[in-house]
């Protein structure tokens, strides 16, 4: 009967360590002095240096950063000069922080499964409701939307603060068409508790809106196509809409095809593409877009778009890192990422 007691004890003992390990924990990560960039895989953390125009690696790291897949389509936060927070799809958000070389991991069960947001301090993650987390992955507040609104990817630094979103219920227009009717949300985190208010309706319901990138009270969205009343079906056609929410106006920009929204500085937007390996540069002063193709790689796809310097914008797909000249419209160079790395995701660009 003691060693039965003893065995059930170790036994328990196993079990409540791995249901620990699952919910969540930390892992190190080698950072280095003088790096310029990092490239996060699913195996790994590869930090790199500019020399003479190349990068060198000076810091690797291997660990097992995501389980399962990270879906490329869902946003993920960059906070205080400091973190990357993102959500997995084995059910957990992820905080890796490069002032202490941490990582941290916290299984839950409001993920991003379809959309994530974030704002200065905290990062949102949509699944009927949303979730409120801090950088340090404490998760302070979930409100779920009355009545259901799919909430679209969003990045703002105020608070209050603006989202879009479509309903999952049809409705009927004043046309008498049955929509998906849009809405613009007002948002807001005080103390941690998040509030969420629907301002109406925005634009018809025949749009098909994407990631959202609001600045004060003027807001821009990729718009991915609209549903046509009559047939039902849906139109790819890619346009970027921009909201006055002072004036309540929006107009639309035609820029292509488009998929996730990137703000690279100097009033300027990277919009990737579904199909293609290239992106759209969209000037937020003219409202003008100009397609760069990179290459013609129909397998490959666009992961991350970030800022290097004044002239060069970071291209990273799941294999490759790309420096793209703003000023010359060349490539200064293009590395194979570091197999130990594992699938690329994301490059954060030290600040």
């Amino acid at each position: 009967m003691r060693k039965r007691r003893r065995r059930t004890g170790f036994g328990l003992a196993l079990l409540l360590v791995f249901l620990l390990a699952d919910c969540g924990g930390t892992k190190r990560f080698d950072i280095a002095e003088g790096a310029d960039f990092y490239i996060l895989g699913y195996d790994g953390v590869t930090g790199y240096r500019m020399d003479n125009g190349q990068p060198v690696p000076v810091a690797q790291t291997e660990m097992k950063l995501v389980k399962k897949s990270v879906n490329p389509l869902v946003h993920r936060a960059e906070f205080h000069a400091r973190y990357v927070v993102f959500f997995d799809e084995a059910g957990r958000v992820v905080s890796v922080d490069f002032h202490e070389g941490k990582v941290r991991f916290q299984k839950t069960k409001h993920g991003a499964w379809t959309t994530a947001g974030s704002s200065n301090d905290n990062y949102f993650a949509y699944t009927n409701g949303v979730a409120v987390f801090t950088p340090e992955l404490k998760e302070t507040d979930y409100v779920k939307l009355e009545p259901s609104v799919l909430v679209n990817d969003f990045q703002v630094a105020d608070d209050p603060f603006f989202m879009t979103g479509s309903d999952l219920q049809e409705s009927v227009d004043e046309f008498g068409n049955r929509v998906f009717q849009n809405r613009l949300l007002q948002g807001s985190v005080q103390d941690g508790k998040l509030t969420i208010e629907n301002r109406g309706a925005l634009e018809n319901g025949s749009y098909w809106f994407g990631d959202t990138l609001g600045q004060g009270d003027v807001f821009y969205c990729v718009c991915l196509g609209w549903r046509d009343p009559a047939t039902r079906q849906k139109v790819m056609e890619g346009s970027m809409f921009r909201y006055d929410v002072g004036q309540g106006t929006g107009e639309f920009f035609p820029i292509g095809e488009s998929g996730p929204l990137y703000d690279v500085g100097e009033n300027r937007l990277a919009i990737t593409h579904m199909f293609r390996f290239g992106f759209t540069l969209f000037d937020q002063t003219t409202g003008t877009s100009s397609f760069v193709e990179l290459e013609e790689q129909e397998e490959e796809r666009i992961m991350d778009i970030q800022r290097l310097d004044a002239d060069r914008l970071l291209i990273l797909s799941e294999t490759r890192l790309l420096a793209y000249n703003l000023n010359t419209g060349a490539i200064d160079f293009a590395m194979p990422c570091d197999s130990k790395t594992g699938t690329a995701f994301h490059v954060w660009v030290v600040k």
